[in-house]
């Protein structure tokens, strides 16, 4: 739903946003292009690679992302008290670390400049918007260099979707985690290269009986060691996510009445209605994921009376459109 970026990045509502960026027309991300017959699966890892050194850099957390032949997505948590903890120091080398040329102009500068620079650092490192255009311009790039070509790569816009509570969060979580998988470029999670959740499974695999490690450019979930130098955990057990992701990976191409995982249990969610809407269109264009109340909490905060989002939150809770309940699968 096209709008301001400020109105849909609200730290008070919450600090999780899932991206997605969508190649402009006839761009080509990732796999093999139909029209040249070129393999570009080797972007995916660019993109990885990427993704790994914003999360070292930025105080922008990376819970998910993933990659198909026209998307990238990501889901983020803002965390303004790291980056408020930043040393001035530490400001200016990590940002320096990804520009280079600002740190030249940077020495040349005089006290008072360079204290108004870091002011401008420090702000871009915990920036949602600045992080995906850090993310977004060096993946074009290196696309344009390779295919010979100018102009834009991406759509201009990116979309933006809070994610409001725990409900939303696991909606974003499994939307990114299931995209190959749903979109038929994976026939697994474990198989759905240069993801995060494929480096999640590896890193727990190789954990084993132990507490595992959650991969470095990762938030770690809770029964996890962090990898990386992010503060925040995940609110859900590392073992009850994954148990989750495979179910749902299932039930996605065969449903069945299997009982539904725990971690849906928990919230209420009933396992027809969490396919259900694993599977509707609306999760790609909606601004708010997230619970029934979650949602009506975003109109009485914002004072909006129509909450984009709020009919997928319906169904979520055992309703249809028409207020009559679902039936578990």
């Amino acid at each position: 739903m096209p709008g301001p970026r400020t109105e849909k990045v609200d730290l008070s509502l919450t600090n999780y946003y899932l991206c997605t960026t969508t190649t402009a027309r006839g761009g080509f991300l990732a796999g093999t292009d139909p029209i040249s017959g070129k393999n570009l699966s080797h972007r995916r890892g660019w993109v990885r690679d990427r993704v790994h050194t914003l999360a070292e850099l930025t105080t922008v957390d990376i819970c998910a992302y993933s990659v198909t032949e026209t998307q990238l997505q990501v889901l983020l948590h803002i965390d303004a008290d790291r980056n408020a903890a930043l040393s001035e120091d530490e400001v200016v080398e990590r940002y320096g670390a990804l520009h280079p040329v600002a740190l030249k102009g940077y020495e040349a500068m005089n006290q008072r400049a360079k204290k108004d620079a870091r002011k401008k650092y420090r702000a871009r490192l915990g920036d949602l918007s600045w992080v995906m255009r850090a993310l977004n311009e060096h993946i074009a790039r290196l696309c344009n260099r390779e295919d010979g070509s100018r102009g834009h790569f991406w759509l201009k816009r990116f979309h933006t979707q809070a994610l409001i509570d725990d409900v939303g969060l696991l909606m974003g979580l499994c939307r990114v985690d299931l995209k190959l998988v749903h979109e038929g470029f994976a026939k697994t999670p474990t198989g759905s290269d240069y993801t995060s959740i494929q480096e999640r499974i590896r890193a727990h695999k190789k954990g084993g009986s132990r507490r595992a490690k959650a991969p470095e450019a990762l938030v770690p979930f809770e029964g996890q060691r962090a990898g990386g130098d992010s503060e925040h955990t995940i609110p859900f057990h590392i073992d009850d996510y994954l148990a989750l992701v495979d179910w749902s990976a299932k039930h996605l191409s065969k449903p069945s009445k299997a009982d539904p995982p725990a971690l849906l249990s928990d919230l209420g969610i009933p396992g027809g209605a969490w396919v259900t809407v694993l599977k509707d269109p609306r999760m790609a264009t909606v601004t708010y994921l997230g619970s029934i109340t979650g949602l009506e909490d975003i109109g009485d905060h914002t004072g909006k009376r129509k909450i984009h989002g709020k009919g997928l939150a319906r169904i979520l809770a055992g309703l249809n459109i028409h207020g009559g309940q679902l039936r578990d699968s």
